[in-house]
């Protein structure tokens, strides 16, 4: 009665529609398998292990922050600076690496490109009358413009090595982020 070819073709025809029929009539099980599945797939990536935020007496800190920039700085943008620094871990660690000679031909580089973006965004966005606390009057008399960001560059790398924010140790070996 039916060829081969007529039976198969019927028989898929009846096969596709039967799944597409499921799909559209139990779309939210589907949905929440897919979801189910993403989830389950994310969960069992492992996490990135963080070194533990390093344990500075306030005194410390606030010595710090006098000592580099003065005594006229304010709190907020002690505080922006701050939170520059811990928010940016990323960019720290590219800043501290260019910092470091891993390799036999590679330059050592103080003040990385990294370390100026992120004195670039901070400026930005403290604008120029906060910016200008970050110096004392003897610096912001003697610096001309284009270095004063250098010179910013300096200091923050200066406090994060003070708050011990390096992903190297004092030999250069690297440490857990």
């Amino acid at each position: 009665m039916y060829n081969s070819s007529t039976f198969f073709f019927r028989l898929t025809f009846l096969f596709l529609s039967s799944i597409i029929s499921f799909v559209f009539q139990h779309w939210i099980l589907i949905w929440l398998l897919i979801w189910s599945y993403l989830v389950l797939c994310a969960s069992a990536t492992s996490p990135v292990q963080h070194q533990p935020f390093p344990s500075i007496p306030f005194s410390t800190f606030s010595d710090t922050i006098q000592t580099i920039f003065g005594s006229n700085i304010s709190w907020a943008t002690v505080l922006a600076f701050s939170f520059t620094l811990f928010e940016n871990p990323n960019l720290l660690n590219l800043h501290f690496c260019q910092q470091q000679q891993i390799y036999g031909d590679e330059n050592k580089s103080q003040i990385s490109g990294w370390i100026i973006a992120l004195i670039n965004a901070l400026v930005d966005k403290l604008g120029n009358k906060r910016t200008e606390t970050l110096f004392s009057e003897n610096e912001l008399a003697r610096e001309p413009d284009k270095k004063v960001k250098v010179d910013l560059a300096g200091k923050l790398d200066q406090v994060a090595g003070c708050l011990k924010l390096s992903t190297f140790d004092e030999k250069g070996n690297y440490k857990i982020k």
